[in-house]
This record gives C-alpha cells, structure tokens and sequence, in this order.
C-alpha cells in the first residue's frame, strides 16, 4: 500500500513549500534542503521537540567551533579591536586612557 506521500507528491510538495517558507520568516536558519529533511524525519516518527532541539545543539556546537577557529569574531574581540584603532587613530598612548567599565576617559595633561 503506497503511503500519502506517493499518493500526492504535489499537494505534499506545496506542503513542503509553505512550511519552508514559515521557517524562513521565522530565521530559522534552516535551508529549504535541511527543512525537507526534518520533514521527512517526523514523518518516519521524529518528535519534533526532540528534533527541534537536537538543530539547537548541533547550531550552538558550530557556533563554538566557528569561534575557536577564529571564524567569528566575539563581540569582546571586536571591541578590543575598534578601541585598538580608536587609539592608533588618535595617536594617543595606552597612558593616557583610564579605562572605567565600559567607557574610555581620555586624559590630557
């Protein structure tokens, strides 16, 4: 007996299409190849809350490795970064910046 995805591949691609596009509107950041592919594992008896956060690990590790890589800049990193070049571009010493927190106090003696 075939099963409801081979009795109307059009009406489940359509299917497939919507669903793809919510995920989108979302930012899911799933492709539509990885959304069909979920799909496909809930109809074979994935529970979708499983599922779902099974992406959210696999998400969360790749983020980590990207950041150990050096792929992705943190924002710690970029701020070390832009105040790097606030000092160069400004010509002044690290001697003369008092650093308070999260703002810079520039001294002038």
């Amino acid at each position: 007996m075939p099963n409801s995805c081979q009795e109307h591949p059009q009406r489940d691609r359509k299917i497939q299409d919507v669903l793809c596009g919510m995920l989108d509107s979302v930012n899911s950041g799933l492709t539509p190849e990885t959304a069909r592919i979920c799909i496909e594992l809930m109809r074979h008896g994935v529970q979708p809350k499983q599922l779902a956060e099974m992406i959210r690990t696999l998400k969360q590790e790749v983020r980590v490795m990207k950041i150990e890589s050096g792929l992705v800049k943190t924002m710690e990193n970029m701020k070390m970064k832009s105040d790097f070049y606030a000092i160069r571009n400004k010509n002044l010493s690290s001697d003369s910046l008092i650093s308070k927190g999260d703002s810079t106090v520039e001294t002038r003696q």
